[in-house]
This record gives structure tokens, C-alpha cells and sequence, in this order.
């Protein structure tokens, strides 16, 4: 089973994210910034990080830079997750280390769709 973090400020988006991914047969959990998704990163397990963009003290990107910094999070699947829309955003995300962009509102299809292409689901 996937272990998957949702790292997101807004419960309503960590809920909607975890009926989706749960229903992808995903085992979730949740951090509402980014200190607290180290902290659980730090328990170990975790397969995957659907991470928000805009979070207040250390917004998506700047997390994100923090975990390719540790090695023990290279080889870590990260989706950055976002409303932002265009190419700039995207190609920011990727400059970044995110392995994947999963435009909001996130739906079942394109959840589905990003767990197979990283090799993570069926």
C-alpha cells in the first residue's frame, strides 16, 4: 500500500485529497504546514508527498528545495499540488524536484492518473 502525506494548510483540501487518494487504496497522512510534514517525514514509510504551493511560514517550493537538500528524501515521489495555472508555475515546480503537478481542485482521474505514472499504483 502507498503511504502518502498531503501537506496542505486548508483542512478542506487535506480532506477532499484524502477521499481521493484513500479511495486509491492509499494509506494518508496529513501535515498542515510544512514543520509539521518534517516531522512526519522524519517517522519514515512515506511513498509520496502531495504537497501544496501556497502555505503561510514556508510556502510548497521552498520545502520542497528542503527535501532534495536531504538525501534521505531523494528518492522520495513529490507532487506539487496547486491552483496556480501556466507553464512558469510548472516549470518552477520541476526546477524545484517535484516529480509531478497536480492542478486543484484535485480529482479522482488525474489522482489516478499521477499514482500510475509514478510507478506507484495500478
Amino acid at each position: 500500500m502507498v503511504r502518502c502525506l498531503i501537506v496542505d494548510d486548508n483542512a478542506n483540501n487535506r480532506l477532499v485529497a484524502r477521499y481521493i487518494f484513500e479511495d486509491l487504496h492509499c494509506d494518508v497522512t496529513e501535515a498542515n504546514s510544512a514543520h509539521a510534514a518534517h516531522e512526519e517525514l522524519a517517522k519514515d514509510g512515506i511513498d509520496m508527498v502531495l504537497l501544496d504551493w501556497m502555505m503561510p511560514q514556508m510556502d510548497g517550493i521552498a520545502f520542497l528545495k528542503s527535501l532534495r537538500a536531504d538525501v534521505r528524501h531523494k528518492n522520495l515521489k513529490v507532487v506539487m499540488c496547486s491552483a496556480k495555472e501556466g507553464e512558469a508555475g510548472i516549470a518552477t515546480a520541476m526546477e524545484a524536484g517535484a516529480n509531478a503537478w497536480l492542478p486543484k481542485p484535485i480529482t479522482f482521474d488525474a489522482a489516478q492518473k499521477i499514482l500510475k505514472d509514478l510507478g506507484l499504483g495500478n
